[in-house]
């Protein structure tokens, strides 16, 4: 991005709160990931905020990291939830290992 952008530090998902002490200048702006069960979307598995960075990238919003979630190892469809669009959902299930 060209322009200044300012990030909360604080997700704009209330029904999934996070803080965080510091954003960097290459944080774009919050997003809500979800695993969803690849047999049922309709069951979601785990949530977590993050961060979108400039370059499309997903990290930790605490440690800008990979992201890691505390779920069985299996294969999961992954939602993207941003506020100002449309949640988007991967075209097929991913493998995820446990943290």
């Amino acid at each position: 991005m060209n322009s200044l952008v300012t990030v909360q530090l604080t997700t704009p998902f209330s029904e999934y709160p996070k803080e965080v002490g510091r954003v960097v200048s290459n944080v774009v702006d919050w997003v809500l990931v979800k695993l969803v069960d690849q047999n049922d979307q309709s069951i979601v598995v785990s949530v977590q905020s993050a961060f979108l960075l400039e370059d499309g990238s997903i990290v930790d919003a605490d440690d800008l990291t990979e992201l890691e979630f505390n779920v069985i190892p299996n294969s999961y469809f992954v939602v993207i939830e941003h506020t100002n669009h449309l949640e988007v959902m991967s075209n097929s299930a991913i493998s995820v290992n446990s943290k």
